[in-house]
């Protein structure tokens, strides 16, 4: 996959209409005792882990060492098998590299947000250690109204969040670069804010079925989501979470805007997101985002169909402080002082 970013402009509007809420009765609770352990790692090594993707066999953590930005694990053994991504300005170096992964066509993307590029990587070609796995280096749109920090590339789309006037998120035709108009605008009672820092104050995370052009948006400090297909005519919000709870926003003072989540009121909700081609899965926590926050872990996990219904509650033997997934199992980090653990469980017998 090509992408082509260039200046910013306005070009196309693409249509958004939304479903209403999906609900099932006939949610089912599994406690998920038995587990492997695919691996512990000093955390001199790798580091904090900002975000974890699979492809095939292999875990690439985005970590924040800066000595390699990125660390492959093989998920059948355990070890590192590669390493890569150094701070710097030359070749295969970066400087600030983004927390969020996508990949896309077996092609992995992820922002250097100090040059205001969006990176390209072939996973083929790093794996057999070719040394032409770099593909490209190119400039995302970036003006006053439009900073995008995080990014989630399509076949045809690249979706982005950030700090982006109007709307609810960014899109980005991935072969004019040019940043699409689109309905989906702020997000609820916000109108008090500036629409600039909108997305500054309700952060969100998000995830994609890059092969369904499907995607999913929830409010940090909230179980409140979104779920959108993309294609090249329109943007169709499919799903809006009902009767979530919503973030509590209270005036205080701070550079740029005079608002900010109140995590004291506001529950952690949905902290971290994975998805697969068939379902969504939310690390969820019920705590105070305060109290979340202390530890950053949580041991309940949420199974969502990409049509919002939801199918089942994991409830893991201890809290953990990400997840990702595969088509058959669910990964899960940890830290334990100066180690960080990978964990591995079995879903195949607990997916309804």
């Amino acid at each position: 996959m090509v992408i082509r970013f260039a200046k910013i402009y306005i070009v196309a509007l693409l249509l958004v209409s939304c479903s209403g809420n999906t609900t099932n009765n006939n949610v089912r609770h599994y406690n998920l005792d038995d587990y492997q352990i695919v691996g512990s790692y000093d955390i001199n090594t790798v580091g904090i882990i900002n975000d974890a993707v699979i492809f095939e066999d292999y875990i690439i953590l985005n970590s924040g060492d800066v000595n390699n930005h990125f660390h492959i694990i093989d998920s059948r053994t355990g070890r590192i098998y590669k390493s890569f991504g150094k701070q710097g300005r030359g070749p295969g170096e970066y400087i600030k590299i983004g927390r969020q992964l996508s990949i896309s066509d077996s092609v992995l993307f992820f922002s250097d947000n100090a040059t205001k590029e969006l990176c390209a990587i072939n996973l083929n070609k790093l794996l057999r250690n070719d040394n032409n796995f770099i593909i490209e280096k190119r400039k995302y749109p970036y003006t006053k109204d439009f900073r995008p920090s995080k990014f989630l590339v399509l076949k045809d789309y690249t979706i982005c969040l950030g700090a982006i006037k109007d709307y609810r998120f960014g899109v980005i035709d991935n072969i004019s670069g040019q940043v699409i108009s689109h309905n989906n605008l702020y997000m609820p009672h916000s109108e008090f804010i500036d629409g600039i820092y909108v997305g500054s104050v309700y952060q969100s995370i998000m995830q994609s079925s890059a092969s369904n052009g499907l995607f999913v948006i929830s409010l940090l400090a909230s179980d409140y989501f979104e779920i959108f297909r993309i294609n090249k005519t329109q943007v169709e919000c499919i799903f809006k979470s009902q009767n979530a709870t919503m973030p509590k926003v209270h005036q205080k003072p701070k550079i740029g805007t005079n608002y900010s989540i109140d995590y004291e009121k506001s529950i952690a909700g949905n902290v971290n997101v994975a998805v697969t081609d068939k379902n969504i899965y939310f690390l969820n926590s019920n705590l105070s985002y305060s109290m979340y926050s202390a530890k950053g872990e949580a041991h309940e996990i949420k199974a969502f169909t990409w049509n919002g219904e939801q199918l089942a509650t994991y409830t893991l033997p201890f809290p953990v402080s990400r997840i990702f997934v595969d088509k058959c199992c669910l990964y899960c980090f940890r830290y334990d002082i100066e180690k960080v653990n990978i964990y591995r469980f079995d879903l195949r017998e607990k997916l309804p």
